[in-house]
C-alpha cells in the first residue's frame, strides 16, 4: 500500500513539473508608436528647413547643420529646444525657427503623408 501511495505521490509530482509556467507576458495595451513624419518649411529668408518629428523630439535640418531637439512647454503649438540654444516653434502650418536671437519666420511647403 505504501509502494502504491508512494508511487501515486511521484506521479502527481513529475506531472506538476512537466507543466512550464504561463510565459509573462507585458500589457502593451497601454503603449503607442507613433511613425516619423517630415514636413518641409519654406522660411522668410527664402531658405528651407527639414523638421523630421518622432514621438517628442524633432530633428531640424537646415542647409549647414542638423540639430535634435525635445518637446519642450509651450501655450500654444508645439515648441522644440536644443542644447544649442536652437528653437522651433510650430503651430498649424506655420513656424518659428530661433538661434539665439535670430528668428525667420516659416510656412510649410511639402507636408509627409499620414
Amino acid at each position: 500500500m505504501h509502494k502504491l501511495l508512494l508511487l501515486l505521490a511521484l506521479s502527481f509530482a513529475l506531472v506538476a513539473c512537466d507543466k512550464e509556467p504561463p510565459a509573462a507576458q507585458e500589457d502593451t495595451s497601454s503603449l503607442s508608436f507613433e511613425a516619423p513624419r517630415t514636413e518641409i518649411y519654406q522660411c522668410e529668408d527664402d531658405s528651407t528647413i527639414e523638421v523630421t518629428y518622432a514621438g517628442d523630439t524633432a530633428v531640424v535640418s537646415t542647409d549647414e547643420h542638423q540639430y535634435l531637439m525635445v518637446q519642450a512647454i509651450s501655450a500654444s503649438g508645439a515648441r522644440y529646444v536644443s542644447d544649442e540654444g536652437v528653437e522651433w516653434h510650430v503651430k498649424g502650418g506655420e513656424g518659428a525657427f530661433g538661434i539665439n536671437d535670430d528668428t525667420q519666420l516659416c510656412i510649410v511647403a511639402v507636408d509627409s503623408p499620414e
